[in-house]
This record gives structure tokens, C-alpha cells and sequence, in this order.
């Protein structure tokens, strides 16, 4: 058995919501024990394996665009709608979403209303306002959480941000699976009941935004030169 998600093991962290997902899956929990003990070991592992019908990508801090490449690619190849939470979304995820709201796909990104990273709070709304993507804000504690669900068919999920330091600097793991029994679940008891706990928000622009947006993109630049290849 293994679980994989964004929950930190500590007190502070506790209180936020999140997400894991429970797999039982004997070679799955070979896979991501050897990871644990190289990553212990000082020696963390990149790979992108299929196991069980769970695609997991590994990813150890160098050479990580190229292993997130099967997410831009899903972003991409989305024909109806895109859904999105995460605390931290940011380039190069976010312009992909940019992209494919001009294409005509439906993008929905439920963050928190008090977000541990302000600027990223910014960057996020006048991302929203720009490209036009539908815009909930979680009440209350931290959300923590980081999926997305692309035509409702495949979802993604791990410890991946969605974000541009762990676009180019993290170690993370992600999951894909098209599983319709992991799809529902998501759907049934994170996705739908967290919108309709989130307050829709409308998008407006403002000094605090602008310079939010601009942050982050300088933050991406940089990560981006000091990344490892």
C-alpha cells in the first residue's frame, strides 16, 4: 500500500487541507520504496514508469522539464476543460493553461482565499483575469492541495506544485491515471465539494497583482538559470 500526495508530515502543516491517494499495488510499492531509499541515501532517482495503470514520474531535481513534459503535453491536449487546485500555480503550467483557454478549453482553478504565499496569490488572479480562467477561492484554513483533472478523463496528482520551482529545482512525484475509479473518487469527494464550498471570485487587476505577476515571472527566469541540468 502507498499513498501519494502533497501532505507534509508536521504540525503546522496538519491543520492545511490536502490530499493523498491510497494505492495497493505490490510493485508500485517496490517502485516508490527504492525511491525513498535512494532519495535517504543522498542519491534521489529520476524516472517515468507505468505500474498497475498508474503512470509515475519521479522527479530528483535535474532534467525535470523533460520529465514533466507528459503534463505540459496532457495541458495541451485538452478539448473540453481543465481543472485545476493548487496553491502555487505558475509558469511554464500556467501559460499552458493560457493557451489552451485561447483555444477554447474551459480552465477552472479553485486556490485558497489566505494562501501562504501572497505573491503566487497575485500572480494567480491577474494570470485568471488575463486569460480568462474561472477563478474559486477556497475558504478558511490552507489548500494545500495539487491536482488536475483534464477532460475529466485523466487526473494528475503527487507533490508537484504546479509551479516553476518544481518545474526546474524540486525532487516530486506525480501520478497520472485515466483509473475511472480514481477519477470518480477525486471528483466526488475533493473537486465537487470544495467548489461548492469555494467563493467565485471575478478577477480584477490592480497595482498588487501586477507586480505579484511580475514577481513570479522574474522568480521563474531565475529558477530556470540556476536549475541543474
Amino acid at each position: 500500500m502507498v499513498y501519494v500526495g502533497g501532505i507534509n508530515f508536521c504540525d503546522h502543516n496538519y491543520a492545511w487541507h490536502d490530499m493523498m491517494i491510497r494505492v495497493e499495488d505490490p510493485a508500485l510499492g517496490r517502485l516508490l520504496a527504492g525511491d525513498f531509499e535512494s532519495t535517504w541515501e543522498g542519491r534521489p532517482r529520476s524516472f517515468d514508469e507505468e505500474v498497475g495503470g498508474i503512470r509515475v514520474i519521479s522527479l530528483n531535481g535535474r532534467g525535470n522539464p523533460e520529465r514533466l513534459r507528459p503534463v505540459l503535453d496532457a495541458i495541451d491536449g485538452a478539448r473540453r476543460e481543465i481543472e485545476v487546485v493548487s496553491a502555487y500555480l505558475s509558469p511554464p503550467f500556467s501559460d499552458r493553461l493560457a493557451a489552451a483557454s485561447r483555444r477554447g478549453v474551459r480552465v477552472q482553478v479553485l486556490t485558497p482565499a489566505r494562501n501562504t504565499n501572497p505573491n503566487l496569490a497575485r500572480f494567480i488572479l491577474e494570470a485568471a483575469r488575463r486569460h480568462r480562467f474561472e477563478i474559486a477561492r477556497y475558504p478558511g484554513r490552507m489548500n494545500h492541495l495539487k491536482a488536475m483533472l483534464v477532460d475529466r478523463e485523466l487526473l494528475i496528482a503527487g507533490s508537484c506544485n504546479f509551479d516553476f520551482l518544481s518545474y526546474h529545482i524540486l525532487e516530486e512525484v506525480v501520478v497520472l491515471t485515466r483509473d475511472p475509479g480514481l477519477v470518480d473518487a477525486f471528483l466526488r469527494r475533493v473537486w465537487l465539494p470544495d467548489l461548492a464550498m469555494a467563493t467565485p471570485r471575478e478577477p480584477r487587476t490592480s497595482i498588487r497583482t501586477r507586480l505579484g505577476h511580475a514577481s513570479v515571472r522574474l522568480g521563474a527566469v531565475l529558477a530556470s538559470a540556476v536549475a541543474l541540468p
